[in-house]
């Protein structure tokens, strides 16, 4: 199947969601099936017509190939903070050699973003979310060797409390003190909204792990997780971990709290669901809508966008929506929502990237006794300090499979034969975007090393 330009069309009228499921304890659910799943559109109930878990990531490899099977399934951030307003916290001891070796892992690394709340309520970054995630380039070193023992002196200063910030000066109880507990309540939420808005362009799940006190300053100090922090439509869960605190599930206190509260994190991050349904014409008003999503499950809670804005498809066709986005082809890290193998095919002058795509993961309308989807591929040369250096065009590929053909592509894959048009020697992206479902799958891979 060849690729051939991308034309500028607008999305087919298909609202995916990304939602988790949680248990009575907080637990993540990650085992749902689709006819376990609700959802009401502005109170209406909706088919499912997409649906994936996170929990169903493929194993193993194609011989020859490069996959991008190991990926956790949806692309996902983890922010850690340390709090050091609300606390005794310093950057020593267990609390910090806790939070070093729980985010040296080399598979979190590209994923993980640290801050420290400081003593006089500024919001310090030791690994910084992009100010634009379109000009963050793809992941190459380790920030940890690199970047944290920058931050290492610290330990050795002396940063003082400021005097509207320091509760010892008061009685408790006494207006003062009120007072002082109202400003680090102020300046505890002002950095967890910043934060939450530095997520919310993330596509796909997001969360905080949030090491700070019992104590008054924090929200809902005793919940594992708490429900959210953000308006209702950008909700980013919120992971609260005491030092030396019993670990999520309860136990023994243990000094592996942090480490184990991080890692829950990052897992329930791949153990959510995306869900797709038709939205009704009448409904893209141009108007905000609410979603409402219920398990069937007995005690299973749902977390999910509270609803979405319907643009109108006038609004869409003068937009000329991009075929693919700049945030899904340069986001620092790689994902499987649609997972694909590519081969690489050396020219007299330029490469080809001959890629097989799972078919389950990509959606097929049916369209005149046939199934068609409608993919968008690209290729992205960067240099060694991972910048863009090269973009190659969007390229549309549109395919039209019989009941028979359909079936055949779910066993084998799909496959897409793509002119790069790159020297042969670097480091490439590929991305694969389901143009109706806007999920997409990525995969970097280096043409000087041998293939996996």
């Amino acid at each position: 199947m060849a690729a051939t330009p991308a034309a500028q069309v607008p999305n087919d009228k298909l609202l995916t969601l990304d939602i988790a499921a949680r248990d009575g304890r907080g637990k993540a659910v990650a085992d749902l099936q689709a006819e376990e799943l609700r959802v009401f559109d502005a109170g209406r109930e909706q088919k499912l017509v997409y649906f994936r878990r996170g929990l169903d990531v493929t194993a193993g490899a194609l011989r020859g190939k490069w996959c991008n099977y190991g990926y956790g399934t949806f692309p996902h951030v983890v922010v850690v903070v340390l709090d050091q307003l609300n606390s005794k916290l310093e950057l020593k001891g267990i609390d910090w050699d806790e939070v070093s070796r729980a985010l040296a892992r080399e598979d979190w690394e590209p994923n993980a973003y640290f801050y420290l709340l400081m003593k006089d309520g500024a919001l310090y970054p030791v690994r910084e979310l992009p100010h634009s995630w379109v000009d963050s380039g793809i992941y190459t070193r380790s920030w940890m060797r690199e970047i944290l023992p920058l931050f290492e002196d610290m330990r050795r200063e002396q940063r003082k409390r400021p005097a509207d910030l320091d509760l010892s000066r008061n009685t408790p109880g006494d207006q003062a003190y009120r007072q002082i507990i109202k400003r680090m309540q102020q300046a505890t939420e002002t950095a967890l909204q910043e934060l939450a808005a530095g997520l919310a362009p993330v596509p796909g799940t997001k969360s905080i792990v949030w090491i700070g006190p019992n104590g008054p300053t924090i929200a809902n100090p005793t919940a594992r997780m708490t429900e959210s922090t953000g308006k209702a439509r950008d909700a980013v869960p919120i992971y609260h971990v005491l030092s030396e605190a019993a670990p999520p599930g309860g136990g023994k206190v243990t000094p592996l709290a942090i480490q184990k509260t991080i890692a829950l994190a990052f897992a329930d991050g791949e153990r959510g669901y995306r869900l797709g349904y038709y939205v009704p014409a009448a409904n893209w008003d141009g108007r905000y809508h609410e979603v409402r999503v219920v398990s069937k499950r007995s005690g299973v809670r749902i977390q999910a966008e509270a609803g979405y804005r319907a643009v109108r498809p006038v609004d869409i066709e003068d937009d000329q929506r991009q075929s693919v986005a700049d945030m899904t082809a340069d986001i620092p890290f790689d994902a499987s929502t649609i997972r694909f193998a590519a081969a690489v095919v050396e020219g007299p002058a330029s490469l080809r990237f001959d890629l097989l795509v799972n078919a389950d993961d990509v959606v097929f309308e049916p369209s005149g006794g046939k199934y068609v989807c409608s993919l968008a591929v690209q290729v992205i040369g960067y240099n060694d300090d991972g910048e863009a250096e090269q973009r190659g065009e969007p390229v549309l590929v549109q395919s039209e499979l019989t009941a028979a053909e359909r079936e055949q592509a779910g066993r084998n894959g799909l496959p897409i034969h793509l002119d790069a048009k790159a020297p042969k020697d670097g480091t490439f992206r590929i991305v694969v975007l389901d143009r109706v479902t806007q999920s997409f799958g990525t995969l970097t891979i280096d043409t000087r090393s041998r293939v996996p």
